[in-house]
């Protein structure tokens, strides 16, 4: 019998799954460090490390310029499909 293993950034749709709940709450938080810190109006975000880009995408839903990167291609190409 064969095993395939697979990580789960294999699957970043699952990951969405388990996180989206989160998501409107993280964007809201990042968005009040905004204007409570920032020097100046925030338009463009940078995340790294952005996985399934659930946060790019509810970022970029608020109206942000956003650049993003992650070392998952499985991501990515499902961030791509997203936008």
């Amino acid at each position: 019998m064969s095993t395939v293993l697979k990580s789960w950034y294999d699957f970043p749709q699952y990951y969405d799954l388990a996180f989206r709940d989160e998501t409107k709450r993280e964007a809201d938080f990042f968005e009040a460090a905004f204007s409570k810190y920032a020097r100046r109006p925030v338009r463009r975000v940078l995340e790294p490390a952005c996985g399934s880009g659930r946060l790019v995408a509810e970022m970029a839903r608020r109206g942000y310029a956003l650049e993003a990167f992650d070392l998952s291609e499985p991501s990515l190409a499902y961030l791509r499909r997203r936008l």
